[in-house]
């Protein structure tokens, strides 16, 4: 607190035990009922409102577009089938893209959704993490995060299994949730602030994940948009012949990131921190799902270093 604040604190409390003593000293006079009493009252009033009007509601959004290529008859994802496509944009074999399976007789635009959802549901889980056996301690990310989160928070934790419950009101979801092999996390949980509640909706073509407490709202939107039998840029980045073009289908996705604080906690030394952790997941989801950005890195990088992605792939399929 600096010097000026602690001045203002000391005269204004100085006042305020001035004023009760004399109204103490004078609480039969009219003058005081009549005059002073009423003057109080509108400068509480006052006070109140400019309180109330300095409040401010912080709001981010965020508009990402994301896409998972396949094979559109197998639904092999291209990155088991070019491997140059998953180094040219930076992903990762890991990932659930790579062994979710899609339940019999789904339609892969319907697949693909499911399995965009439960990426980034899974991103969610590796953001803030904490080991088992020493939960309050450092938080770790696998996903190289988190960068400024205030571990002094206060911590509610999850097991992989407790966290993927909140979706089992969507069996199709839930089911792409399952394939996970929970050893992968059996040491780890995922923590949210203590106070924090998680939710979760969906309709044919949106999905919901929700985080909310006292002092912010922090939503993700998931929407279908669009799908074609074309993967157009993609096609001379990865030397495809003309006929392999309409072998491969494309679907994209609306990602919408929202955080609310709340205005009536905006001056909450705490606030700070809250809006750090949904900002921290905010962050990383964009990062990893803007498609056209990965897009626009991928032409960059085939412009410069065309030949030797090349001969990173016949070293792989040798």
């Amino acid at each position: 607190m600096s010097l000026l604040n602690t001045t203002l604190i000391a005269i204004a409390g100085l006042l305020l035990f001035s004023t009760t003593y004399l109204f103490i000293l004078n609480r039969s006079s009219e003058l005081i009922i009549s005059k002073v009493i009423p003057a109080i009252i509108v400068g509480l009033v006052g006070t109140f409102l400019t309180i109330l009007f300095s409040l401010k509601e912080n709001h981010v959004q965020e508009h990402t577009i994301a896409a998972l290529i396949a094979h559109a008859e197998r639904m092999t994802p291209l990155e088991e089938i070019k491997h140059d496509y998953h180094m040219f944009y930076g992903g990762d074999l890991h990932s659930p893209r790579c062994f979710i399976n899609p339940i019999k007789g789904q339609e892969l635009f319907d697949f693909h959704f499911n399995l965009m959802t439960t990426e980034i549901i899974h991103s969610i889980f590796k953001t803030f993490q904490a080991l088992k056996h020493k939960p309050d301690g450092e938080m770790f990310s696998i996903s190289g995060y988190p960068k400024s989160l205030d571990s002094s928070l206060q911590r509610k934790f999850y097991t992989w299994e407790e966290y993927i419950n909140i979706f089992a009101g969507d069996p199709y979801l839930f089911e792409a949730l399952k394939q996970f092999n929970p050893i992968i996390f059996k040491d780890h949980f995922m923590t949210v602030p203590k106070d924090t509640e998680i939710y979760f909706t969906n309709s044919a073509h949106e999905k919901e994940i929700g985080f909310k407490n006292e002092y912010v709202s922090y939503s993700i939107r998931i929407h279908q948009s669009s799908g074609e039998r074309n993967i157009n840029e993609w096609a001379w980045i990865l030397n495809l012949e003309e006929k392999e073009k309409e072998e491969y289908w494309i679907s994209k996705f609306i990602i919408e990131q929202e955080i609310t604080s709340n205005k009536f906690r905006s001056g909450h030394p705490k606030m700070e921190k809250y809006e750090k952790w949904a900002n921290e997941i905010l962050s990383i989801i964009k990062e990893k799902y803007d498609y056209n950005q990965q897009l626009a890195n991928a032409m960059d990088y085939s412009h410069h270093f065309g030949k030797q992605i090349q001969s990173k792939k016949d070293h792989i399929t040798k």
